[in-house]
């Protein structure tokens, strides 16, 4: 794969109606198979076109989780612009720091996601999805790899965000070395419950898996009743997570288990294990440390625990 757009055609034609990304809201997951995926990036990419965006473009996008966020990502890149994604739990004034730094030409914003930063021509990505001009020519395709890609905005240990400027080679370097450390099959799932404005969550939770043919699931709310639904509903193999959840999770387990004598609690395990699901048994962590204690505990449920970043 010499670029990012490759990996959207090559996943339509190698993976056709296999299913894509999914979104499990509420009672209902809604799935888009891989040959459905690209004619919404067109027509996002022609309502791009529409506001003049380009090579060289600087594009926001705002909101959280969720099929047309994937697919907005892609447009950018598509129309050979730049993706700048964002928190959109983000102060007025970030926002309005990160606007300054970045000098973006266009916001691309989910519906359910409401702008708090300075006034700039917006596009609600919903509707580009739905009903934009679909484009045939993708100048993406021609990207090189030293042409910017993302611009991620990120603290670090400082405070301020700092924009790190990203080619499209040092996403596929990332993308390149995956496989030999998370050997993923087409036939595995993934639910990742890690924002995708974070680099972590888009390269495990987005790029890899949408490379290798696997179904993603997305939630709206990372609340622990709806991840075990949404196991039920739409089991995974994989669970891409930051250490925080992993430890809250495991404080509930083991608080409910604090009433029982020793040898009880070891018995249970098992039947924990099954109750969390019956198909999940890879824990993927990052975006901060993880403490070894708590992946000792995770992996004494029977969980295979590996640590990434972005």
């Amino acid at each position: 794969m010499n670029h990012l757009d490759t990996a959207l055609a090559d996943g339509q034609r190698r993976f056709g109606t296999r299913l894509a990304p999914s979104f499990r809201q509420r009672y209902r997951t809604e799935y888009w198979p891989y040959d459905e995926r690209l004619p919404r990036v067109r027509r996002i990419a022609g309502a791009l076109s529409q506001n003049n965006i380009g090579p060289g473009s600087r594009v926001l996008l705002y909101g959280n989780n969720s099929l047309c966020w994937v697919a907005a990502f892609f447009a950018v890149l598509a129309r050979r612009g730049v993706v700048i994604p964002l928190n959109p739990k983000s102060t007025a004034s970030q926002l309005e720091r990160i606007m300054a730094s970045a000098e973006p030409d266009l916001l691309l914003c989910t519906a359910h996601s409401v702008w708090q930063g300075p006034s700039i021509d917006s596009l609600p990505i919903e509707t580009a999805a739905e009903s934009g001009p679909a484009v045939e020519d993708l100048p993406g395709m021609n990207a090189e790899d030293s042409d910017l890609a993302e611009i991620a905005y990120t603290s670090g240990t400082t405070g301020e965000p700092k924009g790190i400027m990203l080619t499209h080679g040092n996403l596929l370097s990332g993308l390149h070395s995956l496989p030999s450390a998370v050997p993923l099959k087409e036939t595995d799932t993934v639910l990742s419950i890690v924002p995708l404005f974070h680099l972590y969550g888009q390269m495990a939770g987005m790029l890899y898996p949408l490379s290798r043919g696997c179904m993603i699931t997305y939630l709206p709310s990372l609340s622990s009743r709806i991840i075990l639904s949404t196991l039920v509903h739409a089991p995974a193999h994989f669970m891409v997570a930051v250490p925080e959840f992993l430890k809250t999770f495991m404080d509930r387990l083991e608080e409910r288990l604090s009433g029982w004598p020793p040898l009880v609690r070891r018995l249970l395990k098992s039947r924990i294990r099954r109750r969390i699901s019956k198909t999940l048994h890879t824990l993927v962590s990052g975006g901060a440390p993880l403490e070894p204690e708590l992946e000792l505990k995770w992996r004494a449920l029977g969980f295979e625990v590996l640590q990434g970043y972005g």
